[in-house]
């Protein structure tokens, strides 16, 4: 039996950061936690298929963001379904239970539903669009019955169960056996709806009276109603928390300006030798990372093999091309023998079937733009990425966004991640 909290469909999601600095320094950060797609209570091959959040992995970045001294809030940012029951409960808690560690809000980009707005409902404050939506406080538990097909194939199943345990495996088509699972989905129904009202500061009537009897509230009605606190942007919310926090938008003062330049003046007179001599722990630290450097440019040149340029690439590795040039240079080679392939196939008459574009070029478009600014390029980006306009409201609010992760404000985090 798999009990799901309702779900509702929803293909936008926003990406999200983890924003620290190097220990010691002063709290001047906030961290961005996703909660998007289906939720899991654990990674499997299912989950990461559908790009899912698993609740292991958020519950290890909440931590991280919640002892790291260099943070100063958390935000979720939540466009989530719902997901699987198992786990939810556990996962919310540890969430109401940081209220007052450090201020979290949650901010719904596109829809909180079911179990992500149980995760939602345990944070200090809910921050809605004003398109999204909120709500879908209820249990579903889905049971498929197989016996006509099984019969249709001429199987019959029989099952034997300890006289003990009559209740253990009822007949689901039968109204006795609806009756146990739906005092089961009750069960796990009044937990969700006491908690919301306990995360919310209402009462349980209310909840069950005004939070949508199982329906999701969008934007001023979810605001109305007491499922969120107010509207916005997640533009907005970044930027009302560096106003918030002054040292968000700290800008160097002359003497600081005066201390980087000698620094750097001083750093860039350092010769190898001296180096070695006076501060070898630096010196070791360095090679290690030209080392470890230098593995990764060789590792990246070999994810350019292409059949027919293994020579190029090995001699590429060897001469200290870095993967920007090798790419260029497999590239050049790989047009240039599908281009003889072609006068060959001309000569011979025969209509040549088109020519694919080579993971190689596939990698070199992808390269970002050189020397361009942060507002140019990210209008390149906008304007041909219907991927990144799905997943943010505008285009101001992916510059700011931008902007943001360019000044070390945020920083983008790997995290994946069921049904409730």
């Amino acid at each position: 039996m798999a009990d799901v909290l309702d779900s509702e469909l929803s293909m936008n999601h926003v990406k999200a950061s983890l924003a620290t600095k190097p220990s010691g320094q002063i709290s001047n950060q906030f961290a961005v936690l996703p909660i998007a797609n289906v939720i899991f209570p654990y990674e499997t091959l299912l989950s990461q298929l559908l790009g899912a959040t698993t609740l292991d992995k958020f519950t290890q970045h909440f931590h991280q963001a919640l002892a790291n001294p260099n943070i100063s809030e958390i935000i979720l940012n939540l466009d989530s379904p719902g997901g699987m029951v198992t786990g939810v409960h556990e996962c919310a808690e540890m969430i109401y239970q940081a209220r007052g560690k450090k201020p979290i809000t949650a901010y719904v980009s596109g829809m909180a539903a079911s179990a992500a707005y149980w995760l939602a409902s345990s944070c200090d404050e809910i921050v809605i669009d004003a398109t999204a939506s909120v709500g879908s406080i209820g249990v579903l538990s889905v049971h498929t019955d197989d016996k006509q097909r099984k019969a249709q194939q001429g199987l019959s199943q029989i099952q034997i169960v300890s006289s003990q345990s009559p209740r253990k495996r009822l007949d689901m088509a039968t109204e006795e056996g609806k009756a146990d699972i739906q005092t089961q989905v009750d069960a796990i129904a009044d937990v969700f709806v006491s908690n919301v009202a306990r995360n919310r500061n209402v009462s349980i009537d209310k909840v069950l009276a005004d939070f949508g009897q199982g329906s999701l509230l969008v934007g001023k009605q979810a605001v109305k109603y007491g499922l969120a606190d107010r509207l916005g942007t997640l533009q907005q919310l970044l930027q009302e928390k560096t106003t918030q926090n002054p040292l968000l938008s700290h800008q160097p003062t002359l003497r600081e300006t005066i201390m980087t330049e000698t620094r750097e003046s001083i750093i860039a007179s350092i010769t190898v030798g001296e180096l070695i001599q006076f501060a070898p722990a630096v010196a070791a630290s360095l090679s290690d990372q030209g080392v470890a450097h230098e593995r990764e440019r060789i590792r990246d040149i070999e994810t350019l093999e292409i059949p027919g340029h293994e020579a190029l690439i090995q001699k590429l590795k060897f001469e200290g091309a870095s993967s920007d040039e090798a790419a260029k240079q497999v590239l050049a080679a790989e047009k240039a023998r599908q281009s003889a392939k072609l006068n060959q196939l001309q000569q011979h008459s025969i209509d040549p079937l088109p020519i694919a574009r080579s993971v190689t070029e596939e990698i070199v478009a992808a390269k970002p733009k050189r020397n361009l600014s942060v507002q140019e390029q990210c209008e390149i980006d906008w304007q041909k990425d219907s991927a990144l306009q799905a997943e943010f409201d505008g285009f101001e609010t992916y510059l700011a966004f931008a902007k943001a992760k360019q000044n070390n404000q945020v920083k983008i985090i790997d995290h994946a991640e069921s049904i409730a």
